[in-house]
């Protein structure tokens, strides 16, 4: 990839992404200046009363600072179609970020090497993606005339704030920060769109009968507006937490899986309210103690 680039002297470890990397999937050594900039993005949200917005890039234009062949955390709508032509794709969004006066080359601080220079608000985005304590997601998709939608939000969690991630249907990463008392609001306006979610019931253990075509809750589920599928994952722990939401016209549905690797886990789903949603927003995107 680097080679297409006019005037380019980069080091071929480029396709890595920002941050030193011996393989693709390899540990990253991150420099002074990324760690300054994953902080400085963190602290823009500090006295703010909503999400910051720092940086959207389209899915080319990260793989160009992520290198393409590092894997992604969150999905690339619009690459993914391509994946032929991936090493092409990234070399057109780094370009386009040169263009811009978004990446440059200079001096690395520390190894007085010649390499990329990322914009300090980007380069602090690909940094906080890739160091979190957790990582949470909610995926949204509603069915429309062209064909089923999915619109996602991702959740870096750090301790010292949260970077935010918005991917749309069309492959745009709008990158906000923002504090943690400000995650549940952030994930019901894109689980509840329309509002609905305003009576609770008490879960009940369903089987695979009961959510098939002529099953009890077959009828409720159909009405499904849209359909989330929240998750969460501590880095530390490796602990996975993971729920389906159906949004319909007239309630919002959790079906929630216990003890998922078993034989035989159990399926629950319960009717929620809007506190309830905002208390299971909360409580997926909080690191485990200790």
């Amino acid at each position: 990839m680097t080679d297409s680039l006019p005037g380019n002297d980069a080091p071929e470890e480029f396709p890595y992404g920002v941050g030193r990397s011996e393989s693709a999937d390899g540990p990253i050594e991150y420099t002074r200046y990324d760690a300054a900039s994953a902080l400085a993005v963190l602290k823009r949200s500090h006295d703010a009363e909503a999400p910051t917005e720092i940086a959207i890039l389209s899915d080319e234009q990260l793989l160009g600072v992520e290198g393409h062949l590092r894997s992604q955390p969150t999905a690339l709508p619009w690459a993914e179609d391509r994946t032929d032509s991936r090493a092409v794709i990234a070399a057109v969004g780094l370009r386009s970020l040169m263009a811009s006066g978004m990446v440059t080359m200079g001096q690395d601080q520390d190894s007085g090497e010649r390499r990329w220079l990322v914009d300090p608000g980007i380069n602090g985005c690909i940094v906080l993606r890739r160091t979190a304590d957790l990582i949470g997601s909610a995926e949204r998709q509603v069915r429309s005339a062209i064909g089923p939608q999915t619109h996602r939000i991702y959740f870096y969690v750090h301790p010292e704030g949260v970077l935010e991630e918005e991917v749309t249907p069309s492959g745009m990463h709008i990158f906000r920060a923002a504090q943690p008392e400000m995650l549940p609001e952030r994930m019901l306006r894109l689980i509840d769109q329309d509002e609905v979610a305003s009576t609770s019931s008490e879960p009940e253990t369903v089987t695979d009968e009961d959510l098939q075509e002529g099953g009890a809750y077959a009828a409720r589920l159909a009405d499904a507006r849209a359909i989330t599928i929240v998750s969460s994952l501590d880095t530390r722990s490796e602990a996975v937490k993971q729920l389906t939401v159906y949004a319909t016209t007239e309630e919002v549905l959790v079906q929630q899986i216990d003890d998922i690797d078993s034989d035989a886990p159990e399926v629950s789903l319960k009717a929620v309210d809007r506190e309830e949603l905002l208390g299971l927003a909360a409580w997926f995107l909080a690191p485990e103690e200790g």
